[in-house]
């Protein structure tokens, strides 16, 4: 079986603490298949207000790896911060070159980071998950330049909370209207297996949401580490297990924004 990450950051990303090139050469280390940089574009996050990547270094640094690396499949995309006012500035980055994929993200709800205590400080658990995906929600329905949403439970990377399972149920409204647009409009959903190195005790999203995602009619999943170290490609058989123990047998490889169907087994 061929394997790839279609979820990872290099230091082309204002976070990242890998270059490239080493990340490359630990995916050839591993064995894997191909690597898709995804690299952030936030206009709004607290921390990191207007963060851009310089592109055509980007660029420059992607064309210089597949030179260096032809025995990986290396692609070049673009992990995008959602966020409300900024519609013309995401579609003009998105339109800026040909990606092989657009990632959509949630990290801010309400001007405060979503993945540590600043969004869910003072609030019901309940209250603080129905409000993130409510906004996750207004945000699709506002932004629809993108290929794949990311992470789509990243809420609950946030350590506030003892317990910080999910029950569809306590969620139903908001993640089926997420859910059904998704579908509507032919994106697909990420398995993310971050979830694992955040202590969650198990990929994003969580397994009664994958499997809603497949009764609905979804059929479009990647997956990625979302690394943005020295954690290329970590765990990623484990997040295809993740997706057939869901009831899936694909897994979708994006190249220049158009999805390939891969068989998992």
């Amino acid at each position: 079986m061929k394997i790839y990450d279609f979820h990872l950051h290099s230091n082309v990303s204002f976070d990242g603490r890998i270059s490239i090139e080493d990340a490359c050469s630990v995916a050839v280390r591993l064995g894997i298949s191909g690597l898709t940089f995804t690299e952030h574009v936030e206009f709004t996050r607290p921390d990191r207000k207007g963060s851009l990547p310089d592109f055509a270094s980007y660029k420059r640094q992607i064309e210089a790896a597949r030179k260096a690396f032809p025995q990986l499949e290396i692609g070049m995309g673009l992990e995008i911060g959602m966020c409300h006012g900024h519609k013309d500035n995401i579609e003009e980055v998105v339109g800026w070159d040909k990606w092989d994929i657009i990632l959509a993200s949630l990290h801010t709800v309400d001007g405060l980071c979503a993945f540590n205590d600043d969004f869910t400080h003072g609030k019901d658990k309940k209250y603080a998950y129905r409000r993130y995906f409510s906004a996750l929600y207004e945000l699709i329905e506002e932004i629809s330049c993108f290929d794949v949403l990311a992470h789509l439970d990243m809420i609950r990377r946030n350590s506030s909370y003892a317990d910080r399972s999910l029950d569809y149920q306590d969620y139903a409204e908001e993640l089926d209207a997420i859910l059904r647009l998704l579908i509507k409009r032919g994106h697909g959903l990420e398995v993310n297996t971050a979830g694992w190195r955040f202590g969650i005790g198990g990929a994003h999203p969580a397994g009664d949401i994958l499997k809603r995602y497949r009764e609905l009619g979804g059929i479009i999943l990647t997956c990625g580490s979302d690394s943005h170290g020295s954690a290329v490609a970590e765990r990623i058989l484990d997040g295809y297990q993740w997706i057939i123990s869901n009831g899936f047998h694909h897994l979708a490889l994006y190249r220049q924004r158009q999805p390939i169907l891969m068989d998992l087994y």
